[in-house]
């Protein structure tokens, strides 16, 4: 991973977490997830002269799709959450003061799909629980969870279409299954490792 870059955006009301994750040497790369005010990072991408290849989306939710409509790569997003662009009380956007609804038609993506940067592969792990169509993103040793495992915490399951058994499921069978030392970047808040939360997630403990 020495010749792979990330940069983490922190952005929007929710402080969600934008990752940008390319190879230092050709430039190509990709983008996870699109909060609101992402004008840093279109500013970053611009200014390295990134060759960002696409988006993935990790699930349905506003903070995490408010700006898709501002970028021009292609993105890919869980079929089951197709629904929630268009769909506020879906998506939670009807909840706040704004009410979102997005334009841009994404691509699918499932369980066992690959997407690749440069010389480099991403897996899609299907991890349901916090919305039906959540995906987490495989690369080597790290792992983008989106909102289905924080550092201590796990995903809501509060909201439309959430379940809190089937995403403590989804963490069990498919992240912490995981190498102990992969590197954990969640949809918000700070990175933690699969051996930290192996250990010391109350709610998986």
């Amino acid at each position: 991973m020495q010749d792979i870059s990330l940069k983490t955006f922190v952005l929007g009301a929710l402080y969600n977490n934008c990752y940008v994750i390319f190879e230092k040497e050709s430039k190509k790369g990709f983008v996870v997830d699109a909060p609101s005010e992402s004008e840093p990072v279109q500013e970053f991408i611009r200014k390295e002269q990134l060759d960002i290849l696409f988006l993935v989306i990790t699930h349905g939710h506003f903070d995490h799709i408010a700006s898709l409509d501002a970028f021009t790569q292609k993105c890919y997003l869980h079929p089951a959450d197709m629904p929630f662009l268009e769909d506020m009380r879906l998506n939670g956007s009807s909840y706040f003061s704004a009410p979102l609804s997005v334009c841009k038609k994404p691509l699918p993506i499932d369980e066992g799909g690959v997407l690749s940067f440069g010389s480099h592969t991403i897996s899609v792990l299907h991890t349901p629980g916090h919305t039906p169509g959540s995906i987490s993103l495989l690369l080597g040793g790290w792992v983008f969870s989106g909102d289905t495992l924080f550092s201590h915490s796990i995903g809501r399951t509060d909201v439309p279409l959430g379940s809190q058994d089937t995403l403590v499921t989804s963490i069990k069978e498919k992240i912490l299954t995981l190498p102990p030392a992969t590197i954990v970047y969640p949809g918000h808040g700070p990175a933690t490792t699969v051996k930290k939360e192996q250990e010391t997630n109350p709610f998986l403990v």
